[in-house]
C-alpha cells in the first residue's frame, strides 16, 4: 500500500525507497511514507502530479 505512488506512474522497479517515521500509529505512519513519496515523484518528475491526482479522485485518502 505504501507503494502505491509509484505504481501509479509505473516506477516501482525503478527506485529504491529508504525511510524512517517516528511517532504517531501504524496508519499515520504510513500515511506520511505515501506522502512523502508522492512528492518525491513529484520533485523528480511534475509531470506525474496530474496523474496522481486523477487516479485518486473519488477516494477518501489523499495521496498528495
Amino acid at each position: 500500500a505504501i507503494f502505491r505512488p509509484l505504481t501509479i506512474v509505473k516506477r516501482e522497479n525503478e527506485f529504491d525507497v529508504i525511510c524512517s517515521v517516528k511517532g504517531g500509529g501504524l496508519t499515520g505512519q504510513a500515511g506520511a511514507i505515501i506522502h512523502g513519496i508522492s512528492r518525491a515523484i513529484i520533485l523528480f518528475e511534475p509531470e506525474t502530479k496530474i496523474r496522481l491526482r486523477l487516479k485518486n479522485e473519488g477516494t477518501s485518502n489523499q495521496i498528495f
